[in-house]
């Protein structure tokens, strides 16, 4: 049985240009890796893009004995299949970033050995349970190759995996020593300032290819300060009275983005843990978030109940990265889900209820894979409210505050059902002060300025 750790690379990273190339521990970032993982036997290929500017990473790691494969650039499952093309359907594949130096060979076949063991084609480092950079996929080259042939998203095939991840049981790993707090810890480089922890990471390492894993993931809780970090789950209380707010970000794609990245510096400063934008502007939340942010922030995505939610979401979390932690609420009211017109109903069942139960499958099918960590729904009034409420599996209920005050008053029992899950949505801060349960408040902003007065609103002594 052969053991393949692929390694993709290129040069036009959006965040961090170049980051390949750079100097850690006194090679290109990309070749550590690649030696790295190699350092137990490995056999590694790395697999860039056919573009003139990634001339530099073939030439480099040829220079120094490594294999690399060439293909097209955004086509990354195809630079997979052409890495992996002499593999039997049996051998295993496993995929790493060239930005993630902290993996090693140990790690790779730690994962592989617990893949196989399970009796699956695919499995995955759990990120959501070790720091970030810690990341890394094993799959068999026959797995590999059925979602080539069938994954036509262009999605799916710059991402490598999702397919994979849609079409299989995943295990999901999480290596002991690796469980430290995801919230304060990473060890990957996407911008400056984790280029400068990872340097200083390896620097006068004597040893920066054999060095364990283990030993550089304690030098990285020695060299990041023991800040506290907020951990208020959404739908709960906190002590910080921005804790209770959930800004709902409208229209982010037209903020200025480095007013927004400021923005999300000071709420979280004042205790903001989560904030809510479409789905579709996911991608506007990464560029702008700050990578320190990451577990300290959880990116909440309004979705809409629609029976292609499931790929809109992952779409989404593709675009973020992995680098803030991701909740789903559905919006609208699901009572308001419509059937497509080219689609025909379901003998004996209204049209309504055949898709809430589509999309709800979606929803619990992203929670038990552990791609979003909670999910709820939005209503517009009682009547929905009351059909969300008796949905299993919800962390979160949005509504406005008269259609939690109506269900109240038919029955204070109801109350119980709803408690903690209860989020008022509001286009005023102080609905804070007559949310139920425990307050919390999704506010809708439509700038960093109207954040700020958010926040400002929270902190005056006659607020909440």
């Amino acid at each position: 049985m052969t053991v393949r750790v692929v390694i993709q690379s290129r040069l036009d990273s959006s965040r961090l240009p170049g980051k390949a190339m750079l100097s850690v521990a006194g090679r290109p970032l990309v070749r550590l890796v690649a030696e790295r993982a190699a350092h137990e036997g490995a056999d590694v290929v790395v697999a860039t893009s056919e573009e003139a500017y990634d001339d530099v990473i073939e030439r480099d790691l040829r220079r120094h004995g490594l294999r690399v494969v060439r293909g097209p650039l955004d086509d990354v499952l195809g630079r997979f299949v052409l890495a992996t093309q002499d593999l039997a359907d049996d051998d295993w594949v496993v995929r790493l970033t060239a930005d993630n130096p902290v993996a090693n060979g140990a790690l790779v076949n730690e994962l592989v050995a617990d893949v196989q063991a399970a009796g699956r084609a695919y499995g995955r480092i759990d990120i959501a349970q070790v720091p970030e950079g810690l990341g890394a996929e094993a799959f068999t080259a026959g797995a590999l190759r059925l979602a080539n042939a069938r994954a036509h998203d262009v999605y799916d095939r710059e991402h490598v995996t999702p397919w994979l991840r849609r079409h299989h049981e995943e295990l999901l790993v999480a290596p002991g020593e690796a469980r430290l707090d995801r919230r304060r810890f990473r060890c990957t480089v996407d911008a400056l300032s984790d280029y400068d922890l990872v340097a200083r990471l390896f620097q006068d390492e004597p040893d920066p290819i054999g060095v364990s894993w283990q030993a550089l993931l304690a030098r990285v809780g020695e060299l990041v300060p023991a800040t506290a970090v907020p951990s208020t789950p959404l739908g709960g209380s906190a002590a910080a009275p921005a804790g209770r707010l959930v800004p709902t970000m409208d229209g982010v794609a037209r903020w200025d983005r480095g007013q927004l990245r400021e923005a999300l510096r000071s709420a979280v400063a004042q205790g903001v843990t989560h904030v809510a934008v479409e789905v579709q502007d996911a991608a506007c939340l990464h560029r702008s978030a700050v990578p320190a942010l990451a577990g300290r922030l959880t990116a909440v995505l309004l979705v809409p109940a629609t029976i292609d939610l499931r790929n809109q979401v992952e779409r989404a979390l593709g675009a973020l990265g992995h680098h803030l932690p991701a909740e789903v609420v559905v919006v609208p009211d699901l009572a308001r889900a419509v059937r497509p017109a080219s689609s025909a109903p379901t003998a004996g069942r209204p049209v309504t209820e055949v898709w809430d139960q589509a999309v709800w499958d979606q929803v619990h099918g992203l929670l038990a894979s552990g791609a979003v960590r909670r999910a709820g729904a939005r209503a517009a009034d009682l009547e929905g409210l009351a059909r969300a409420t008796a949905l299993p599996g919800l962390s979160v209920l949005q509504a406005p505050a008269a259609a939690f005050a109506a269900g109240l008053g038919r029955s204070p029992a109801w109350g119980d059902a709803v408690d903690a899950r209860a989020e008022v949505v509001s286009e005023d801060v102080g609905s804070l002060l007559s949310a139920p349960g425990t307050g919390t408040v999704a506010a809708r902003v439509g700038s960093p300025a109207d954040l700020r007065r958010a926040l400002g609103q929270l902190s005056e002594p006659d607020g909440v």
